[in-house]
Order: structure tokens, then C-alpha cells, then sequence
């Protein structure tokens, strides 16, 4: 086995080693700042309409919905007919963890792609249903025999390379001011 002490005498650089050991044990600070990052990511990902990870352009809207949105009045993104589920984006952080999640019950639906199963759709409030069909005649029905729906996957957790880097800038930075005592 091989050892090599060495015997430093300078107060700068035993300050600088105590401020690295300090910030080793409590990344607090750090860990905030990751989190802000990965829910900038989120963020970017509703604006642009893309996959954080891999930049994949969302699939667009089915047709019917789309136009169902819009008779509805709601001409906004993807994903973004209430805003609930960008809004549920949450930010949490410790010692050693930095995580956002969401608390919207169909979030997972939208971030993996979601299969619905066949079901019967019956008025509730009304007498009857109304709707428009594949080719765009309005269908006034009691109830439905819906065959289920194909969610696809539009991600909007996550971080790709340009978040990465800058994960990788702020932890450089944070590492620098604590050798340099900022």
C-alpha cells in the first residue's frame, strides 16, 4: 500500500477544503437549484410542445378532438386546455434529492400514453348526448357505446442535454464558490 500525506500549512486553502466539505455534506443549496432547472425543462416542454428528453415533437391532437376543443372555445397547446396539469407541476428538494412531480391524477396518462377501455357513455345532465361524428355530422344519442381511446405519450417530465449542462454549469459553479469562499 502506498501513502502519501501531505502537510498543508496555508489557512486559504484549509478554508477552501472546510467550505468543500461543508457543502458535501449539506447540498441543500444545490439541490434547490437542480429542481428549479428540471422544472424549467417541464415548463419548456408545455411551451414548445415537445418531449424534454428527446425533443420529439408531441403527436398532434385527433381531429375530432381538436375540432370538439374548439367549439368548446379552447384554442390553446397541447395539453394545456385548463392549464390544471402544468399548474400541478411541483418542486421538492432536501440534503440529497431535488424532484418535480405532478399531483394530477391523469398526468400519467399523458407522460406514458394510456389505452381507455371500451365503455358505454350515457347522458347525465341532460336528455341526451351531442356530438359530431368522424365526418362531421352533429349525433344526438341517449348513450354510447364508446370503443376506447388511444392516449399517446406526450412526455413533459424530464431533462435533456441542454438542461443537463446546465445542471452540470450550476453544480461547477456551486463547487467554485465554495473553494473560492463566494
Amino acid at each position: 500500500m502506498i501513502r502519501i500525506e501531505v502537510n498543508i500549512d496555508d489557512d486559504q486553502l484549509m478554508d477552501s477544503l472546510s467550505r468543500l466539505i461543508a457543502l458535501g455534506r449539506d447540498t441543500t443549496p444545490i439541490m434547490r437549484g437542480l429542481a428549479g432547472i428540471m422544472r424549467s425543462a417541464a415548463e419548456d416542454a408545455f411551451d414548445l410542445e415537445r418531449d424534454p428528453v428527446t425533443g420529439a415533437q408531441w403527436a398532434p391532437l385527433n381531429e375530432a378532438y381538436k375540432k370538439q376543443r374548439y367549439a368548446e372555445g379552447y384554442t390553446g397547446r397541447t395539453l394545456n386546455r385548463t392549464g390544471r396539469l402544468r399548474q400541478s407541476l411541483s418542486v421538492r428538494y432536501g440534503r440529497d434529492f431535488a424532484l418535480v412531480g405532478v399531483n394530477a391524477p391523469y398526468a400519467a396518462a399523458h407522460q406514458f400514453g394510456a389505452l381507455t377501455a371500451p365503455h358505454i357513455i350515457r347522458a347525465r345532465f341532460k336528455k341526451a348526448l351531442s356530438f359530431y361524428s368522424r365526418n362531421g355530422e352533429r349525433v344526438v344519442r341517449k348513450a354510447v357505446r364508446h370503443p376506447g381511446s388511444v392516449i399517446p405519450a406526450r412526455p413533459f417530465l424530464g431533462v435533456g442535454e441542454e438542461h443537463k449542462a446546465e445542471m452540470r454549469e450550476l453544480i461547477a459553479r456551486r463547487l467554485a464558490e465554495a473553494v473560492r469562499g463566494g
